[in-house]
């Protein structure tokens, strides 16, 4: 079984929204919304904490700041992979404006966590959100 090293980031604001971000059409899991995140570069040694904020520089064009990590949770992909997914509770650093890369990304909301069941999520978010207690 292929096994791969995943982050995602719950990115919250001053009211307590997360931010989900709405995949491309280009992509996997076409226009479905998401967590940001990513895959961990394990063969250049990165730490899970060193993707995420690379990943949300790169994606988002902004800085960020990991208050903690919420843990490591397993599930297997249709194709049979194995993810192993580090989730950190993070916020934006500064005041600084969303640039999305547009390549993988359409659109950004924040959203309640009333508001996120009226949203076609990824996989990879639905896992996360269960396991945070943020959908049922």
């Amino acid at each position: 079984m292929k096994e791969i090293q995943a982050i995602s980031g719950v990115v919250t604001n001053e009211n307590d929204e997360l931010l989900l971000v709405q995949r491309t059409r280009r992509t996997y899991s076409s226009f479905l919304w998401d967590l940001i995140g990513g895959d961990v570069d394990v063969k250049r040694g990165e730490l899970p904490s060193q993707t995420l904020r690379r990943d949300i520089k790169g994606k988002l064009g902004v800085n960020l700041s990991l208050r903690y990590n919420l843990g490591l949770i397993e599930s297997i992909e249709e194709s049979g992979s194995l993810i192993l997914r580090n989730v950190f509770a993070c916020e934006l650093e500064g005041p600084g404006k969303i640039t999305l890369d547009q390549t993988k990304y359409c659109q950004f909301r924040w959203v309640s966590v009333d508001e996120i069941k009226n949203f076609d999520l990824t996989p990879g978010a639905i896992n996360v959100l269960k396991q945070m207690d943020c959908l049922v």
